[in-house]
């Protein structure tokens, strides 16, 4: 019986340590709150957190001192509605340099002015072949930029199909919702 405890934590440790690509750090900001509950951007902050963070995104197996790290930072703008948000993301990816003991960084961009919806306790899921919803698209694209990104960093057009991966997000959204 011990034996068999033994060998199911340890399948279960060893499942958790291959999978994930990413180690970013997620922070959701709404300083001129009026209409919504302070608790709906925290709840927001740990789904994507966990969307990002424990979805596999790729067929690839990192180390921890592999996975791509940084960070996703959004402030709240203006709330729309109790649903309805216009937002600043802000996206910082760093990797290790090989064979030293320090980071570059590979991706730095501001994207301004988007608006998503978000209800609380709204599943936010991997979108890469079909429209979920504006944020898990979003998310979602946000992710396989990085990903491009940092392939790209070991191998010229490494990121390719994860820009391929790209242009199906934004070809799965349907018209009349926002690009």
């Amino acid at each position: 019986m011990k034996y068999l405890i033994c060998c199911l934590l340890f399948t279960l440790t060893s499942i958790k340590s291959i999978g994930q690509e990413l180690n970013l750090n997620v922070q959701v900001k709404a300083p001129r709150l009026q209409l919504v509950d302070p608790r709906v951007f925290e709840t927001l902050e740990r789904d994507m957190y966990e969307l990002i963070n424990n979805t596999r995104w790729t067929d690839d197996e990192f180390e921890d001192f592999e996975k791509i790290e940084g960070n996703i930072n959004v402030t709240i703008t203006e709330e729309l509605s109790n649903t309805s948000f216009r937002a600043d993301f802000f996206i910082q990816t760093s990797r290790p340099v090989y064979n030293s003991n320090y980071k570059t960084q590979v991706l730095n961009f501001v994207d301004k002015d988007v608006t998503f919806t978000y209800r609380e306790l709204q599943p936010l899921q991997n979108s890469y072949n079909t429209y979920i919803d504006q944020l898990s698209s979003l998310l979602t694209y946000y992710v396989y930029m990085i990903l491009a990104a940092d392939y790209d960093t070991y191998e010229p057009y490494g990121g390719d199909p994860h820009y391929q991966t790209v242009q199906n997000i934004i070809n799965a959204i349907p018209p009349g919702v926002a690009k």
